[in-house]
């Protein structure tokens, strides 16, 4: 499992924690079978994360999931609740998972989660406090060029129909932007990137992200 931390900004609450999302693509959180989520603990790969934290507060965006729609049935650390979802297969691999601590909330669950592409990119609108950010998590699977424009136009016309001016993109490109071999699925993407004004915000703020690879 890969994960990256994304030190955000500071945002106001009883202990002024810091504000970090935590992206990680997990590659299959296991069974599909709804009854070893009840009897099971926390998996494995949840606890790790939440290590990773160092246990404060965060929202989780875990991405390859490979499961179908009973995330609610996975067990999480205490004093960390569901956020949303959008299933994916055993198969055709694909899923987004999302969790966090619970200083955050969901004012409006019908509003304020969607799925945008089935499998590959949600979002929500989460609060802390009088706070709020607007995330979309995404899986860009590994696929044609034509697609993943379709997949990129789809959360474009998405953004544009909710009036979502201002969010953050968390979660897995499929992409290496140095390689050769990935130039043009890079072209792709950043023109996206560019249409809505999106930067890279750990290079904004000279912040080395953390991975872990195993």
């Amino acid at each position: 499992m890969s994960y990256q931390i994304s030190l955000l900004n500071s945002m106001p609450s009883n202990n002024d924690v810091p504000f970090q999302i935590f992206s990680a693509n997990v590659k299959g959180l296991g069974s599909f079978n709804k009854s070893k989520f009840r009897l099971s603990g926390v998996n494995h790969k949840i606890k790790e994360l939440s290590a990773a934290a160092k246990y404060q507060p965060s929202i989780f965006v875990l991405v390859e999931s490979r499961l179908r729609s009973f995330h609610k049935k996975i067990r999480l650390p205490k004093g960390c609740k569901y956020g949303g979802e959008s299933s994916g297969t055993e198969d055709s691999k694909g899923g987004i998972f999302v969790y966090f601590d619970n200083i955050y909330s969901i004012q409006d669950r019908q509003k304020d989660v969607k799925t945008i592409v089935s499998k590959y990119a949600m979002f929500l609108k989460i609060h802390l406090g009088d706070k709020f950010m607007n995330i979309v998590p995404v899986y860009l699977p590994s696929c044609k060029n034509c697609e993943l424009v379709e997949i990129l136009d789809k959360i474009s016309i998405f953004l544009a129909d909710h009036n979502i001016l201002e969010f953050s993109l968390f979660g897995d490109l499929n992409t290496d932007f140095k390689k050769p071999r990935h130039k043009s699925r890079a072209l792709i993407i950043k023109k996206f990137l560019v249409k809505h004004n999106l930067f890279n915000l750990a290079e904004k703020l000279n912040i080395d992200p953390v991975y872990t690879w195993r």
